[in-house]
C-alpha cells in the first residue's frame, strides 16, 4: 500500500467542502503519514519531511496525540484521526516495504524498533558494535529458531569473552526493508528484552541520523 494515500482522497474532499462552505481561504495542506510512533509522528506536510512531537505545530497541523497505530491532529482548529494500514509489512508504524526505507526515533539515546525476523515480531535497539543480529536463547526460542547446527565463536562483549551461536535467518523486516540469509547469532549471556539490530543488517543499508531520527534506506 502506497502511504502517500494515507491520508485518503475523501478526507480531502471533506476538507475542501469545509472550506468552500465556509468560504474560506485557508488551503488544506498536503498530508502524507510516514511513521507513527509514541508521542510522535513523521509527516509530510507539502513535500516537507517533519518529525513533529505531540504538541508542536507545523504548516498550520498541530499534533494532539500518537502511538504506533494511530494519530490525532489538528488541521485549522479541524481534528483528524489517521492511521497507518498496510496488510503486506509489519503493523508497526512504518513505511511499507516497497518505500525501501525506516524510519527510527531516538528512545533515551537509543534507537528502538518492532520488526520482524522469519515473519515473527521482534524488539530491536540499533548497535552498530555488534557484529550480527544478536539474541538470546530466549528469542530464539520465541522465534522457533533453530541453532543446533550453528557455528560456534567466540565474540567480545561488555562482560567479556563469551561463546555466540552464529547462524543464518531466513528474512529480516526494519520498516519498509526485508533482507534475506542475515546472519544471526546466539548469545546466553544477552541480558536484554530486545534483539541488537547488528552490522549483518546495518552495513547492507543507509543510515542517516537527525533530530532525534535514524533514516534507513536499502542500498541499490
Amino acid at each position: 500500500m502506497n502511504f502517500k494515500k494515507l491520508i485518503t482522497t475523501s478526507l480531502l474532499t471533506m476538507f475542501a467542502t469545509q472550506a468552500l462552505a465556509t468560504s474560506s481561504t485557508t488551503t488544506t495542506p498536503d498530508i502524507q503519514v510516514l511513521g507513527l510512533f509514541k508521542n510522535a509522528a513523521v509527516l509530510n506536510i507539502n513535500n516537507q519531511r517533519e518529525l513533529v512531537r505531540v504538541g508542536d505545530e507545523r504548516n498550520h497541523v498541530r499534533l494532539l496525540a500518537a502511538n504506533s497505530e494511530k494519530a490525532m491532529l489538528e488541521i485549522d482548529g479541524k481534528r483528524l484521526i489517521v492511521s497507518m494500514a498496510d496488510n503486506q509489512a509489519v503493523r508497526v508504524g512504518l513505511p511499507a516495504a516497497t518505500n525501501a526505507q525506516a524510519h527510527l526515533i531516538s528512545n533515551g539515546g537509543m534507537f528502538t524498533v518492532t520488526g520482524s525476523i522469519n515473519q515473527q515480531l521482534a524488539d530491536f535497539v540499533v548497535d552498530t558494535g555488534a557484529s550480527y543480529i544478536t539474541m538470546n536463547p530466549q528469542h530464539a526460542k520465541r522465534l522457533n529458531l533453530d541453532y543446533s547446527n550453528a557455528q560456534k565463536i567466540m565474540m567480545n562483549t561488555a562482560k567479556g569473552k563469551t561463546t555466540a551461536h552464529v547462524f543464518t535467518v531466513k528474512s529480516v523486516r526494519i520498516g519498509g526493508i526485508e533482507l534475506h540469509n542475515v546472519k544471526a547469532a546466539v548469545v546466553h549471556e544477552l541480558d536484554s528484552s530486545k534483539m541488537l539490530l547488528g552490522m549483518s543488517f546495518l552495513n547492507q543499508v543507509e543510515m542517516q541520523q537527525k533530530n532525534g531520527l535514524m533514516i534507513l534506506r536499502k542500498g541499490s
